[in-house]
């Protein structure tokens, strides 16, 4: 497909993105926020609360916010996917399993790749 500038299209292409960007801002986010600078996400599935032993649904499988949300370090750069791509890309298969045992909640869950995500967009 070659690129043809038309000031018509580019401009209804243009629109329809700010369209998208007001719908976001009006729907319930979760924010995260990563300390790596690097292209993969991590998304917590279930949590084993104090360390228990009993694992149990929580972060995408039990939200109820319409968008997740990363801010990434201190680059000012916020990363948004739609809550719905999320968890069809789980679905899927897509990433890999990860497990974070810091903190007194272990979790489990995804570690996604921002290009694979936007593959299945």
């Amino acid at each position: 497909m070659t690129y043809e500038p038309r000031f018509d299209y580019d401009l209804a292409y243009g629109l329809e993105g700010e369209r998208i960007a007001r719908f976001w801002h009006a729907g319930k986010r979760e924010t995260k926020r990563k300390r790596r600078l690097d292209s993969e996400f991590y998304i917590e599935l279930e949590q084993n609360p104090r360390r228990a032993g009993m694992w149990k649904p929580s972060g995408l499988s039990t939200s109820e916010a319409s968008y997740f949300e990363y801010v990434i370090g201190d680059t000012g750069i916020i990363v948004a996917f739609p809550t719905s791509l999320l968890r069809e890309a789980v679905a899927k298969g897509v990433g890999r399993d990860c497990e974070e045992y810091d903190g007194d909640n272990p979790t489990r869950g995804r570690l996604l790749n921002l290009v694979e995500v936007m593959q299945i967009a």
